[in-house]
């Protein structure tokens, strides 16, 4: 007959089975496939040890520890540079850990972090480990940078030959990488009338019946609400410089007769006016 002190250790036991099971469940939650970095990118979270060297780790230097490019896009791979100097020590080799929000994602003898174990908001770093024939002489933790907003990328943007008066539609198309929103708006000094953008499309109208200057310059804008890309457009009038809404074609050999001075239509260059 089983005694108070086995059913005791029995009970215990089985309330050490149960949170045994509920933990591997919340780690398995942790690393479901909404969360980031994604399970198979998570070997361990305690980064590789190597067994100590003989080497003294004062004659290692870190010159620099640094993420490349300065600014990191969900869109970007991520390299950490390393300037390393050493004191009659030879045959280093360079160890990396990276960890994406306090979350170890990649250990590698390469440099580099591709942009797919981060996204928008996440906070990078590194470990780097200095070897001599596997064995640690030095290690050191690289600051933490943020993967910013992705601005907005121009993927179509295309300029008509101005041939005369009349309405034109410059098509414009933007891509955000983060998914955000785009609108769009038109920026610069003095421009013509008739120049508009459609903000949420990004198709540009311009109704040319007044002659404007020759050249007209602006920029086009992509905003995501984060961030904010421009491309610049410049719009050419020499080839229609001189024309008229309305007026007809003229042979060279007629001439107008105009009702009114304002009404004059105005003469090529080779035709002498009246």
């Amino acid at each position: 007959m089983m005694t108070f002190r086995s059913s005791l250790l029995l009970f215990l036991f089985s309330l050490l089975l149960l949170s045994s099971c509920g933990k591997r469940e919340e780690q398995a939650q942790a690393f479901g496939p909404d969360a980031n970095p994604k399970p198979e990118a998570v070997p361990t979270q305690t980064p590789r040890r190597f067994p100590p060297s003989e080497v003294p780790a004062d004659r290692v230097a870190f010159q620099k520890i640094a993420f490349s490019p300065e600014l990191i896009y969900a869109t970007t791979d991520a390299f950490l540079n390393v300037a390393v100097t050493t004191q009659e020590v030879s045959g280093i080799k360079l160890f990396y850990s990276f960890w994406v929000n306090r979350r170890l994602v990649r250990e590698s003898e390469e440099n580099a972090l591709p942009h797919k174990f981060f996204k928008k908001g996440d906070l990078l770093y590194a470990d780097v480990v200095v070897l001599k024939e596997g064995k640690e002489i030095a290690r050191r933790r690289s600051e933490a940078i943020q993967v910013l907003d992705s601005p907005p990328r121009f993927t179509r943007l295309e300029v008509p030959k101005i041939q005369g008066f009349g309405d034109y539609t410059i098509p414009v198309e933007a891509f955000d990488d983060d998914g955000d929103k785009i609108t769009f708006a038109l920026q610069g000094e003095n421009l013509p009338e008739g120049l508009s953008i459609d903000s949420q499309t990004g198709t540009i109208l311009f109704a040319f019946h007044k002659e404007p200057a020759e050249r007209v310059v602006f920029s086009v804008v992509a905003d995501d609400g984060q961030e904010r890309s421009s491309q610049e457009v410049t719009l050419l009038f020499r080839q229609v410089k001189g024309e008229t809404p309305a007026a007809p074609v003229q042979d060279k050999k007629e001439e107008s007769k105009p009702s009114s001075p304002q009404e004059t239509p105005p003469q090529p260059p080779d035709q002498p006016s009246r």
